[in-house]
């Protein structure tokens, strides 16, 4: 059994709804700063912690961490109601028996309770399964084109 290559390619986008003195409000941040700017007043500066653990040390992490801080204003009454949280994340398979697969894609955590919280956790497990085998590297390579080709 292949295990891929995951990776966090350093873009994040948060969106929460908290509450202040009886009145609710959203926010917004990102690790790129055009979304920042265009969130405008939505903008909460967040503090956003990522790394990877590789457990068994063969070179191919097996966990991503995510560590997500919301500075709540406790003089005010600020209080988090939910969060959803979006992870680019880049995907490879490459055995060197099958065609490589290279995927970019994206992780979401959600969270929303009535009830405020302070500390939120979630584990969960990213899998890839296909239908038709992706086929073997010992097919041979395509014949060249006869004449010149371009494509533009």
């Amino acid at each position: 059994l292949e295990r891929p290559r995951v990776r966090f390619r350093h873009e994040a986008l948060v969106e929460g709804y908290l509450v202040s003195g009886g009145t609710g409000q959203s926010f917004a941040w990102s690790t790129s700063t055009t979304l920042n700017a265009a969130a405008g007043s939505l903008f909460r500066s967040c503090e956003l912690r990522a790394w990877s653990e590789d457990d068994d040390r063969d070179g191919r992490p097996e966990m991503l961490q995510f560590a997500l801080q919301v500075p709540l204003d406790t003089s005010v009454g600020e209080r988090l109601y939910s969060i959803s949280v979006l992870f680019g994340v880049e995907f490879v398979a490459d055995d060197d028996k099958h065609a490589k697969l290279e995927l970019n894609g994206t992780l979401h955590a959600n969270y929303a309770s009535a009830a405020p919280g302070s500390f939120w956790r979630q584990r969960s497990e990213l899998r890839l399964s296909t239908q038709n085998p992706v086929p073997a590297r010992t097919r041979s390579p395509p014949e060249p084109c006869d004449r010149p080709f371009w494509m533009l």
